[in-house]
């Protein structure tokens, strides 16, 4: 009997060549490792965040604030907080400073990312649950779409007069259309669990999230650098918003025609057994960490959470050495550039060096996996703690002639703690591994993902130019991590089959 073709929502597996099979289905069979799959959609998605975010800026200031009020805008934050006190009422937002690199800062609008987190946390437990049930290829699809949707809405906003007068009804609109379709908390949870999915050991799996995190980096900074190359004013910033668009419909189409599935179908099938009613997957990102013996993935989500408040840091430690004039000889495109250098220089070289002589020493199994995520946690969160110590003693006493040295020591420190994060995503695939819950490996990330949104968009508004609550969550962080996680009780073959979708 020959043999069935494989559909396309077979997981990256070989096959024999078919030529009658789809091109997402041939190219799901080529020997190359399977993650490479997903890299251009990260990257693809970080570039339209960049363009989008630096246009939105410039298209709030030319629509909602008056020429006066735009210029106090853009200037110091105490001169926001003196408009925000007086009779006028501010219109265009609340904006802070999301990237500063060599010659262009990325502002983000506080009341829209708000607002959108709000209604993703109704939805992305939905989403994730989805995405367990039926693949990851679906999530990511659809959480891209809504990002392609609300660029399109600020493009015909700014462009058609009647839309233009309900600009902020209009816009109010695409961000909950973007929110119910999961929004970047979902996207975020869904790359996590493909990267989950197809991750051939755990030991591999953390340095798999620190390549996802350093493409996330560099896709940023470059739609950043498009959208101040091309301007954030009309007529200039259509151009941003079509280039957006069409970034993003090429990325759809990547993931709708070749982008091949990670999800095994045995897996799909388990988790479609189980149901939930709607009501519940509203609580899914509180309920998902109430697994016996909840105590650990309790702990390990508030870790999770006290870290991300501290994520503000590199542009608040940027804006502090150039204002606070600590490193007045120090040019400023090396504030600017070196830390950004010295983060990716982490991601893809020290823990992917680290990983192989943590391999050489204790092997390529569960144990060692989780063991090396765990250190890469918390020697980086102690790492952060200490450089934000530093600076807060030193830069207490600038009169001293060797306090700029030491301030600049601990300045460059913080960023190869960047590995942190990703770390404590894949202590948490490790622990769900454990507990026998890795068919729900979706909305695991999801509602991590929803957490560390939340917790960064505080840690950007809040506590950005204030470092002494920074350092106590950080401390608070390291603490978290102190007790040991869940015993593995069922045998772990750490090969490729031995880590997606409930196997083991």
């Amino acid at each position: 009997m020959a043999e069935a073709a494989p559909s396309e929502t077979q997981p990256l597996l070989g096959h024999r060549r078919d030529t009658t099979a789809s091109l997402g289905t041939r190219l799901s069979r080529t020997p190359y490792f399977p993650v490479i799959w997903l890299f251009p959609v990260v990257m693809l998605a970080s570039i339209c965040q960049g363009i989008s975010a630096f246009a939105r800026f410039g298209y709030y200031q030319d629509t909602f604030c008056p020429a006066p009020r735009r210029m106090l805008l853009l200037g110091s934050r105490f001169s926001l907080m003196v408009m925000l006190a007086g009779p006028i009422t501010l219109r265009c937002g609340w904006f802070e400073e999301w990237v500063v690199m060599q010659g262009v800062t990325v502002r983000m609008d506080m009341y829209s990312t708000f607002a959108l987190f709000v209604v993703s946390f109704a939805t992305v437990g939905w989403w994730s649950s989805y995405g367990d049930r039926r693949g990851r290829r679906p999530v990511l699809f659809v959480s891209l779409l809504g990002g392609l949707l609300i660029d399109f809405i600020y493009l015909v906003a700014a462009n058609i007069p009647a839309i233009h007068r309900d600009a902020q009804d209009t816009l109010s609109l695409g961000l909950i259309i973007q929110g119910l379709l999961g929004g970047v908390a979902t996207y975020n949870g869904a790359v996590y669990a493909y990267a989950y999915d197809v991750s051939p050991s755990s030991l591999s799996r953390t340095v798999i999230f620190c390549g996802f995190h350093a493409v996330s980096f560099i896709g940023f900074r470059i739609g950043a650098a498009c959208g101040w190359i091309v301007g954030p004013t009309l007529p200039h910033s259509n151009l941003s918003y079509i280039l957006s668009v069409i970034i993003a419909a090429t990325n759809l189409t990547y993931i709708y025609f070749i982008l091949p599935e990670s999800l095994p179908p045995a897996s799909q099938e388990q988790t479609s057994e189980e149901s939930t009613s709607a009501v519940n997957y509203v609580f899914i990102p509180f309920t998902i960490f109430l697994v016996r013996p909840a105590k650990h993935m309790i702990l390990l989500a508030f870790t999770v959470y006290t870290y991300c408040w501290t994520l503000g840091l590199d542009v608040s430690l940027v804006t502090r050495s150039l204002i606070g004039n600590y490193m007045p000889s120090v040019p400023r495109w090396v504030l600017q550039t070196v830390p950004g250098l010295l983060r990716l220089s982490t991601l893809l070289c020290i823990i992917p060096a680290l990983a192989l002589a943590f391999k050489a020493r204790y092997g390529d199994n569960h144990k060692s996996g989780v063991l090396f995520a765990k250190s890469i946690a918390s020697n980086s969160i102690l790492i952060a703690t200490l450089s934000i110590i530093g600076i807060i003693v030193f830069a207490q006493y600038r009169s001293s002639s060797h306090n700029g040295f030491l301030f600049g020591i601990f300045f460059f420190l913080h960023p190869f703690t960047v590995g942190a994060l990703p770390a404590l995503y894949s202590l948490a695939a490790s622990y769900s591994l454990a507990l026998q819950r890795s068919h729900k490996s979706g909305a695991l990330f999801g509602s991590l993902a929803i957490w560390a949104s939340l917790a960064e968009f505080y840690s950007h508004s809040v506590f950005r130019f204030i470092l002494e609550p920074a350092a106590f969550f950080l401390i608070c962080a390291a603490l978290l991590l102190v007790p040991n996680g869940p015993s593995v009780t069922v045998p772990v073959e750490d090969a490729s089959e031995g880590e997606r979708g409930g196997s083991a």
